[in-house]
């Protein structure tokens, strides 16, 4: 038992120690200004909109996200526009890496495999490519990119075992980003009445349905916030703009283009998981079989919806069309690999274990050493940046210096 918990107690302060380390990185390195940074000025008032219609102000006030009131607070302290947009970042590199790492250490049961893993992937930045909307890591568009995050994390979660965090997370993910964050609900539901007919054992669902209803609790509280500091003021919406806008320039809802080469390797990534239920069930636990159930739940329901999307798109309501619903096939992009690289490390490892990590270890040097020219581009961007942030503040010091 002691034992037990020196080893969990190590693991918690290896990822703990590497979130901050690589969070501060990242958060360096790509310096976007944050598009919920932007809305949060304006809730704030720190950016005045004159009170006559605007498309961009109705936007900023009446969406309804958690980012914003995040954001919004820490402007309330004096942070600046750059430092709240740091903030976001790190926090994304955090929650993708927490992700992974739970994903790949669930399947080998080697932490230091699991963020080797996970660094390679935040490093390259590594998924399964895009449909119609992108698969982004690391960029201005703030509410994809945590929404993205926020799912990985909770698969991670899921085949680690930490049920209530799961469910926890994907309640606040409708805070965040109501689609996905509804949808996420409901395949952690579905993959529970699923699960019933895979496994003899019970999984303790009170874990995952209190997780759930505690994050309800803040998503409400979120809502009701919303609400109440809602400012009235006077829109229109002009419908022959709103359709120009649809069939000339929306490019994340539309007919054209199949993605096949991103089916491909999601149909890899569904063999694999098959393999894990049926062949080789008992060289995973059930945490992990459970797990493995959403994210084949995700793939089927987000295939299907896929495919249906783009052959009836002329008869679409709009009202499905503006959820973008080829979004959901893009979910399990980033947990795609780490998932497979675990399950071929486990099978590998029937084989020989010494093997199975030779395996994945050449696997993640070649690709390193065959994209190399990525850590020079990396390193630039950390020089360059912390320069200027050096910068800025004698920059800033001078001038409060003048002004004493």
């Amino acid at each position: 038992m002691q034992l037990i918990l020196n080893k969990n107690l190590k693991n918690f302060l290896i990822v703990f120690t590497l979130s901050i380390i690589l969070g501060y990185f990242f958060s360096t390195i790509y310096d976007f200004g944050q598009r919920a940074v932007d809305a949060a000025l304006v809730h704030s008032e720190l950016v005045f909109y004159p009170n006559e219609i605007s498309p961009m102000k109705e936007y900023f006030l009446k969406s309804w996200t958690l980012l914003h009131q995040i954001s919004n607070f820490f402007l309330f302290f004096n942070w600046s526009f750059s430092s709240v947009s740091k903030l976001l970042i790190f926090l994304i590199t955090v929650i993708y890496f927490v992700g992974i790492t739970l994903a790949v250490n669930a399947a080998t049961k080697s932490i230091y495999l699991s963020v080797l893993v996970s660094v390679m992937i935040l490093i390259f930045q590594k998924n399964f490519g895009d449909t119609d909307y992108p698969t982004l890591f690391f960029t201005e568009h703030s509410y994809g990119m945590f929404g993205l995050a926020i799912t990985t994390c909770i698969f991670g979660c899921l085949l680690s075992g930490n049920l209530f965090l799961a469910g926890l997370i994907t309640s606040i993910l409708i805070s965040i980003h109501p689609i996905i964050g509804i949808w996420m609900c409901g395949i952690i539901l579905i993959s529970l009445f699923i699960y019933r007919f895979f496994s003899k054992f019970t999984l303790s669902k009170k874990k995952i349905l209190i997780g759930l209803l505690s994050g309800i609790i803040i998503t409400t509280i979120s809502l009701i916030y919303h609400f109440v500091t809602m400012q009235e003021f006077s829109s229109s919406f002009d419908l022959n703009s709103y359709n120009n806008y649809m069939q000339y320039w929306e490019g994340h809802r539309n007919e054209s283009g199949y993605h096949f080469e991103y089916f491909i390797k999601t149909l890899i990534l569904f063999i694999f998981g098959t393999l894990c239920l049926k062949t080789f069930d008992n060289k995973f636990d059930e945490n992990f079989k459970f797990g493995i159930i959403c994210v084949l739940s995700s793939i089927i329901l987000s295939t299907f919806f896929y495919f249906l999307f783009k052959f009836f798109y002329p008869y679409i309501p709009d009202l499905i069309l503006r959820t973008m619903p080829t979004r959901f096939a893009t979910l399990h992009s980033v947990i795609g690999w780490p998932l497979i690289l675990g399950i071929l490390f486990v099978l590998m490892k029937e084989f020989s274990k010494k093997s199975a990590y030779i395996l994945i270890i050449f696997i993640i040097v070649s690709y390193s050493i065959s994209h190399h020219k990525v850590f020079f581009k990396l390193h630039n961007l950390f020089i360059k940046n912390t320069s200027n942030q050096i910068e800025s503040i004698k920059k800033t010091n001078f001038w409060n210096g003048k002004k004493k």
